[in-house]
């Protein structure tokens, strides 16, 4: 593995390039987990969708993505230009309202000019008309969008560490991809495939770089600059992996060998289209040398005619390249929604956007609630010998398959020493952004001279569930919980702010 380190020696023009590397690999990080969610969430949405059948399913990929990307970069930009909360929770709200309008009314309705707005009053007539399912399509789009602004909201607190983006990709390809291949069954237009190929090379880079950046941190105690030539590497590795699985998966299933090529469909049609494009481009910038060369060889004599009659040829096959739409026709179907429903079910409809909009409301409140000094500090003060919460029904079922027991395990670990660096903080001994943990131990071992086997105990289990690795038994863990206390009961000596 390399990584390039910023160090004081490195020019300064080369250091902007690799700082400004540094931030699109964070920034790489955000659009692959996104890209995760969506591709997801698309094919199911298709396959549910019967009147948007023919929708290019790569163009509605986009617009879900860019939904996703939108609120999360809005919600970051307001937070670094420090914005009110108040007026934080303003915009999102407004900016999600826009959004819905305007999807509505570009996707599913052709309005006469910007400012109509007759559209609107056709949804309650579609609802009111027997057999009429039309309003279906507001209703889907509203969530969608609903749905992917939320997502994007939520991703601008997610942490990214190894656990948590390997867990992401294990449920979503062990539990959520087949059933979305299953649902996806009666959607004939689009396959499901090159969504789910995309969704596990997208958890395959992003697991990989944030290993490295986990290792970087924990070893030299910096971020780590991955050189665009070893992520185009780590890409290229993914999608070896992603290709050698979609064979196997065909090799079992007993498809025919076709399927195999028909696997990387995306990448033919590009190419194609890039081939086609690339010929006629040159033979339009050629035209000029044909037609001189065409007027020679009209002029020299009659042994040279076969040149005229290649350049004739080639003339020929340049006019007879066929366009991109005539090489990927669409098929002409007519898409008939049939059916009905009860006013009953309309008003189910109704109270389910309702509770949509609450939920989102509040996912927003929770997003925008600044925490109290007082809350954080009384944290210091709360201990608990085993578990810190009351258990619910689900959390006692996976408690019973050893699920919850390790997860609650590791978020535990975590807030034990995250307190620990807070309590380290308030008497002046603060960790830096640059400091690895075990480099942070001299701090702790100065807060706490009398007490740094315990400072060291916590850091070392910190250390251990950062890399998957939970204490086996329970006299472990309670050794660790049994050293924050005796943390709490001393008092650390004063140090710098």
């Amino acid at each position: 593995m390399r990584f390039n380190i910023l160090t004081p020696s490195t020019p300064e023009r080369q250091e902007k390039l690799l700082k400004i590397w540094a931030m699109c690999q964070r920034e790489l990080l955000f659009l692959c987990w996104a890209v995760m969610d969506v591709a997801l969430l698309a094919p199911f949405a298709l396959a549910i969708m019967d009147w948007a059948q023919l929708w290019p399913p790569g163009v509605f990929f986009l617009w879900l993505l860019l939904i996703m990307l939108l609120a999360f970069n809005l919600a970051r930009l307001m937070g670094a230009l420090f914005v009110p909360t108040q007026y934080q929770q303003v915009v999102m709200a407004a900016g999600l309202a826009l959004l819905i309008f305007f999807s509505l009314r570009t996707l599913v309705h052709e309005p006469q000019s910007l400012w109509d707005i007759s559209w609107v009053g056709l949804f309650f007539q579609y609802m009111n008309e027997a057999g009429n399912l039309l309003w279906l399509r507001d209703v889907t789009i509203f969530f969608l969008v609903v749905l992917m602004w939320a997502r994007g909201t939520q991703l601008v607190d997610k942490e990214m560490t190894i656990n948590r983006i390997g867990l992401r990709l294990r449920v979503g390809g062990l539990i959520i991809a087949p059933l979305v291949i299953w649902i996806s069954i009666r959607n004939t237009y689009n396959s499901v495939t090159p969504f789910i190929l995309l969704f596990l090379l997208a958890g395959l880079t992003a697991v990989a770089l944030t290993r490295a950046e986990e290792i970087a941190q924990d070893e030299t105690g910096h971020s780590a600059s991955l050189t665009p030539r070893w992520l185009l590497l780590i890409v290229c590795a993914g999608l070896l992996i992603v290709f050698i699985t979609g064979v196997i998966a065909i090799l079992v299933s007993g498809e025919a060998a076709s399927s195999v090529v028909g696997l990387l469909s995306p990448l033919w049609i590009s190419l194609v289209a890039t081939m086609v494009t690339a010929v006629a481009a040159i033979g339009y910038m050629l035209q000029p040398f044909i037609l001189a060369i065409q007027w020679a060889a009209a002029r020299i004599p009659f042994e040279w005619q076969w040149l005229t009659n290649l350049m004739a040829a080639l003339s020929q096959a340049a006019r007879g390249i066929r366009q991109p739409e005539e090489l990927f026709p669409i098929p002409e179907e007519e898409v008939i929604i049939e059916g009905g429903m009860s006013t009953g079910a309309q008003i189910i409809i109704i109270l389910l956007a309702v509770a949509v909009i609450l939920v989102v409301a509040l996912l927003l409140y929770r997003l925008y609630r600044p925490p109290t000094v007082s809350g954080r500090r009384a944290t210091f003060g709360h201990t608990t010998a085993g578990k810190e919460e009351e258990m619910g029904l689900l959390q006692k079922v996976l408690g019973r398959l050893g699920v919850w027991r390790g997860w609650h395990t590791a978020v535990s670990i975590r807030r034990i020493y995250k307190q620990m660096m807070e309590l380290a903080e308030a008497h002046g001994y603060p960790k830096l952004e640059t400091e690895t943990p075990y480099e942070y131990l001299a701090t702790l071992g100065q807060a706490w001279p009398q007490n740094r086997p315990e400072a060291r105990l916590i850091t070392d289990a910190y250390i251990k569930v950062r890399y998957g690795e939970l204490p086996e038994t329970k006299a472990e863990l309670e050794a660790i919980h049994q050293a924050w206390r005796q943390l709490q009961q001393a008092t650390p000596s004063a140090g710098d702010s």
